[in-house]
C-alpha cells in the first residue's frame, strides 16, 4: 500500500517525504502552532518543533531514502532542486550562524531559567514576529521606492532563519561549546543500588515486581576544562601573569602568599607563576529546610578559588568554580572517594604542568605551560573530616582533633588552654597504612577510633599536599556558627536573671536600632523568649550573628555593670572575631589572639562550670597558628564560599529526579553566560575592578558644547532655562 504523508495543518498532502519536508518548510516553518505528524509506517510521532521533527527522521528513519519514496505525483509537482532540509544535524551545524542568536538563547537558559519546550516557543515566536516586522519593512520599500523584489529581497531578506542550527537542544549545547566554551559536567559513578520495579499486572490485578540493578551517580566538572575557561579572560590572566609570591621582609600579612606555609614552599619559590588552589565542600538545602522535605533533596557541592586572583575579586561569587556535585545521602553511602579520585588526578596534572591557552598583556591568545598545587581544603567540620580521612563524628573518636593529638579527657582538663603536640605527617600516614592492613573487624575499629581516622584520603597523594596541617580550620563555623551563639545566649539568660533588662526591650532595641547600610543586608533578627530558654541555637546567619556580636555593647552595654564578669569575657571573645575576621594580620596579631584565646576559655570554665567544653573551642586555639601559616583568616573562611549555595537555589525546581546534574548544568550556563560576550569574544568585565566613584571639580560649562541641552534637561523649557542662557 502506497505511503502518504499529509500535513497536520493545512489539506496538503503527497506521497513523497521530500515533499512534506519542503512544504513544512515553505508554508509552516514559522508557524505559531507548529505541529508535524511523523507519516512513516508504525511511527506516528508527534512534534511541535521541527527541528525535533528534522533531528527524529535523521536517527530514527535514516534508512528511508527519500527519492525512492518519490512517484509520480512528485514529478507533477516539479523536480527543482533546493536544498535538501533533511540533511543531518553535524553539517546543519557547520553553517554560519550569528553569535548574537546562540548568545540570545543561552541567555534566556541561564538567567530566564526557561525550559527546553520555553525555549522552542521563545524561538518560533522570535522567528514569527521578526519575520512580520521584515515582510512590513519591504511592503514599505516596495510603496516608496523604485526597486524590484528581488532587489528587496537583496537588501533585507533573510538567506536562513534566525535560528538556523539552533532548533534543539543538542544543537544548542553544540553551539554553547564551540561558540562560548561551555563545560558540560561529566558522571561519575558512585555506586550501585537495587530497586525494585513495577512491572505488569497479573490477572488477579496485583502489581508485579522485579529487581533492577540500577547505578548511582554525581556530577563533576573537570578543573582542568574550568581553568581553561577561566585563564582565557583577560582580567584573570593579568593577575596570573604578573603574579609573583611577595617578600617576607615585612612583617604584614595580607593575603595567603604572605604567610610562612607559601614563604617557605620550594615548588612556589622555583615556579613563582604557578597557581595555587583552594578546594571547599558544604552541603545545602534546595527545599524549604522546615518543611516536611527537610534533607529529601539535600545536596552536597565541591567548588575550588584560584588563590592568585586578589582578595577583592576572589570574594566575588564568580570567581568560585564548581568542580563536583552530588546528593549528600548518596555520598554518606557510597564515601568521597569517587569524586576525591578525579580531583587528585586533576591537581597531580597541574603539578607536573599543563599547556593551555592565556591571554598575553598585549591581548593576544598564546600557549603556556601552566603549573600549579592544592594549598588547602575548607569545609565545616564533618566536611573536613570526610575529606581527610578523618572521623566525621569527632564525639566518636578518641582524639578528636584533626590538627593535634588532643583526647576527650584532655579537652575536660587544661589542654583547651595549652595546645597539645601537632599530628606529624609521617605518622599519620603509618596510621592509614595500619587501618588498611589485614586485621579483624574489632581491630579495625579500636584502632580507627583510637586515630581518629578512617581511612587514607584521595588527597594524601596530591604532590606536597599535608592532610594534618592543609586541612583548615573554618572560623565561620568555628566562631560564627559555634561559639558565638552559644555564649551570647548564655550571656542573654543571664541578664535576664540578673534583670538587668528583658527580652521583650531588647528586641524593641533591635527594631530601632540606627543600622548602616552594610548592617541592613544582614541585620539581626529579633530573639524569641522560647529559643533563649531552650536548648535551641539563636536563629542568626552567620553574618547577622557577626553584627549582633559587634553591636550588642551598643545596644545593651548602658544596662550592664562594668565590673559583670560574664560581660566583660563577652568582651574579650568580641576582640578575638575581630581580630580573627582582620583583613590584615602580623606577628603581634597573633601573640594577642593566643593571650585573648587562652584568658577567654579560662574564664569560661571558671564562670560556666555547667557547661562542656566543645571541640569549637580547642579548634579556635588552632587559628593564631593557621594565621601564622596561610596569612589572615578573612582569606581563608567559608562565608563568602557559602553565598555560592543561593545561585543554585535561585532557580525553582519542579523535577527533582536528578536534581544535582539540572543544578550542575544550569551553573555551567550562567559562569558560560559571565565569561563570554555576544560575539564570542572572552568578557573583560568578568572579574573587573569596581569603578572608582568619588567627588569631582566644578567647572563652568558656558564654554562647553552643548551647553544649551545640558541646561534645557536640568531645566525644561522654562523660565530658569531662558535666565541660564
Amino acid at each position: 500500500m502506497e505511503n502518504v504523508h499529509s500535513c497536520a495543518m493545512c489539506p496538503f498532502f503527497s506521497a513523497s517525504l521530500k515533499e512534506l519536508v519542503k512544504h513544512l518548510v515553505k508554508c509552516h516553518r514559522n508557524a505559531p502552532r507548529f505541529i508535524v505528524h511523523c507519516s512513516v509506517v508504525g511511527c506516528g510521532a508527534s512534534f511541535k518543533n521541527y527541528g525535533s521533527f528534522k533531528s527524529h527522521v535523521s536517527r530514527k528513519h535514516d534508512n528511508i531514502d527519500i527519492e525512492v519514496c518519490t512517484t509520480q505525483r512528485e514529478n507533477d509537482v516539479g523536480t527543482e532542486d533546493f536544498e535538501d532540509p533533511m540533511e543531518n544535524a553535524e553539517d546543519e551545524f557547520e553553517s554560519t550562524h550569528d553569535h548574537a542568536a546562540s548568545y540570545y538563547m543561552l541567555k534566556l537558559k541561564s538567567m530566564c531559567y526557561m525550559s527546553e519546550s520555553g525555549l522552542n516557543e521563545v524561538q518560533m515566536s522570535t522567528e514569527y514576529l521578526v519575520n512580520q516586522k521584515l515582510d512590513e519593512l519591504k511592503a514599505k520599500l516596495c510603496e516608496t521606492n523604485k526597486l524590484t523584489q528581488e532587489e528587496i529581497d537583496g537588501l533585507v531578506g533573510c538567506k536562513q532563519p534566525i535560528f538556523h542550527g539552533l532548533n534543539s537542544t543538542y544543537l544548542l549545547k553544540k553551539s554553547w561549546k564551540k561558540r562560548f566554551n561551555l563545560i558540560e559536567p561529566e558522571k561519575i559513578k558512585l555506586g550501585e543500588i537495587y530497586k525494585n520495579k513495577q512491572g505488569i499486572h497479573n490477572s488477579a490485578k496485583r502489581s508485579l515486581y522485579r529487581v533492577e540493578k540500577v547505578d548511582v551517580y554525581g556530577c563533576y566538572v573537570p578543573i582542568i576544562g574550568s581553568l581553561q575557561a577561566l585563564l582565557k579572560c583577560p582580567s584573570v590572566s593579568k593577575h596570573i601573569m604578573t603574579h609573583t609570591v611577595t617578600d617576607f621582609g615585612s612583617d604584614l600579612m595580607e593575603d595567603v602568599f604572605d604567610g610562612l606555609y607559601f614563604q617557605s614552599d620550594p615548588y612556589l619559590q622555583q615556579n613563582p607563576q604557578a597557581l595555587a588552589f583552594a578546594l571547599y565542600s558544604d552541603d545545602f538545602e534546595l527545599a524549604n529546610p522546615i518543611g516536611s522535605h527537610r534533607k529529601t533533596h539535600k545536596l552536597t557541592a565541591f567548588y575550588y578559588v584560584l588563590l592568585n586572583i586578589p582578595p577583592h575579586l576572589r570574594t566575588k561569587l564568580e570567581a568560585i568554580q564548581l568542580v563536583a556535585m552530588a546528593k549528600t545521602a548518596d555520598l554518606k553511602t557510597y564515601g568521597f572517594g569517587k569524586i576525591l579520585e578525579n580531583c587528585k588526578k586533576c591537581f597531580q596534572q597541574l603539578y607536573d604542568g599543563v599547556v593551555m591557552t592565556t591571554v598575553s598583556p598585549t591581548g593576544a591568545n598564546q600557549r603556556t605551560q601552566i603549573k600549579g598545587k592544592l594549598a588547602f581544603v575548607l569545609g565545616d567540620t564533618p566536611a573536613a573530616q570526610l575529606m581527610g580521612g578523618f572521623k566525621e563524628g569527632v564525639g566518636k573518636a578518641y582524639k578528636p582533633c584533626r590538627t593535634c593529638e588532643v583526647t576527650h579527657e584532655e579537652l575536660e582538663n587544661n589542654s583547651i588552654i595549652i595546645p597539645s603536640p601537632l599530628r606529624d605527617e609521617n605518622e599519620h600516614l603509618e596510621r592509614c597504612e595500619n587501618l588498611t592492613s589485614e586485621m579483624t573487624r574489632q581491630a579495625r575499629k579500636y584502632w580507627s577510633k583510637m586515630y581518629g581516622v578512617t581511612r587514607r584520603s584521595e588527597f594524601l597523594d596530591v604532590p606536597e599536599f599535608k592532610a594534618t596541617k592543609c586541612i583548615l580550620q573554618d572560623p565561620m563555623h568555628v566562631l560564627l556558627e559555634g561559639i558565638i551563639p552559644m555564649e551570647t545566649k548564655l550571656l542573654l539568660v543571664h541578664c535576664v536573671e540578673m534583670k538587668f533588662f528583658t527580652i521583650a526591650k531588647l528586641n524593641a532595641i533591635i527594631r530601632s536600632f540606627e543600622y548602616t547600610r552594610e548592617e541592613k543586608k544582614d541585620q539581626p533578627v529579633e530573639i524569641s523568649r522560647d529559643n533563649v530558654q531552650s536548648d535551641s541555637k539563636l536563629q542568626q546567619t552567620a553574618q547577622s550573628m557577626k553584627n549582633l556580636l559587634v553591636l550588642l555593647p551598643f545596644m545593651i552595654g548602658n544596662f550592664i555593670p562594668e565590673t559583670d564578669e560574664k560581660w566583660i569575657n563577652y568582651l574579650r571573645l568580641i576582640q578575638i572575631t575581630l581580630l580573627t575576621f582582620s583583613s590584615v594580620a602580623s606577628t603581634r596579631t597573633v601573640n594577642t589572639l593566643k593571650l585573648l584565646i587562652a584568658t577567654h576559655h579560662s574564664a569560661f570554665r571558671r564562670l560556666y562550670p555547667e557547661r562542656p567544653i566543645t571541640p569549637k573551642m580547642h579548634y579556635l586555639s588552632h587559628i593564631p597558628k593557621q594565621i601564622c601559616d596561610f596569612g589572615p583568616a578573612r582569606n581563608h573562611s567559608c562565608m563568602r564560599l557559602e553565598g555560592k549555595h543561593g545561585e543554585c537555589k535561585d532557580k525553582k525546581y519542579r523535577n527533582f529526579k536528578a536534581i544535582h546534574k539540572s543544578v550542575t548544568v544550569q551553573h555551567q550556563y550562567k559562569m558560560c553566560l559571565q565569561q563570554f560576550n555576544a560575539d564570542g569574544s572572552a568578557s573583560h568585565a568578568y572579574l573587573s575592578e569596581d569603578d572608582i566613584v568619588k567627588e569631582g571639580h566644578t567647572c563652568s560649562i558656558a564654554d562647553r558644547e552643548f551647553r544649551h541641552s545640558m541646561i534645557q534637561r536640568e531645566y525644561g523649557d522654562s523660565e530658569d532655562c531662558c535666565q541660564h542662557w
